[in-house]
């Protein structure tokens, strides 16, 4: 899939290590709207020091993210990086962590997937939302 409007140079998509997937919808969206002359796009994601939901700690958290950039460069044909960013408590800073990767990345885009609303929303607003009132960059967010 090549998109026929604008390209972006600089991309970034924030991911879950729980839930590392070539399915994901913002890696084909991201790699649509690359532009060739560009950066690689930016796989990120933030982690605490502590066991992580996907079972995965240390170096086998950078592992998997970069298996994922792998994978997804022989699928679309467009170069990925990982930034695994280390985090005390990814819940309270996870979120500005983010914001200060991109701005160290010169992020244009970030593409990401959203989720449906959960009642836990109330008490730990989604990325995405977070990331849309409060980032300088341009967010796309896909169901």
């Amino acid at each position: 899939m090549r998109a026929s409007g604008p390209r972006y140079a600089r991309m970034a998509i924030p991911l879950d290590l729980a839930e590392l997937s070539l399915a994901d919808p913002a890696l084909a969206q991201a790699a649509a709207l690359w532009d060739p002359a560009g950066a690689p796009i930016v796989l990120v994601t933030v982690v605490g020091p502590g066991p992580h939901a996907s079972g995965l700690s240390g170096e086998a958290q950078d592992a998997a993210l970069q298996a994922l950039a792998d994978d997804a460069r022989a699928r679309f044909g467009v170069p990925f990086q990982v930034a695994v960013l280390r985090e005390h408590d990814p819940a309270a800073t996870g979120d500005e962590a983010l914001e200060r990767c991109f701005a160290a990345h010169d992020i244009d885009l970030v593409v990401m997937r959203s989720h449906a609303p959960a009642f836990s929303d109330h008490w730990l607003p989604a990325h995405g939302r977070w990331l849309a009132t409060h980032s300088a960059r341009s967010l796309l967010l896909l169901r």
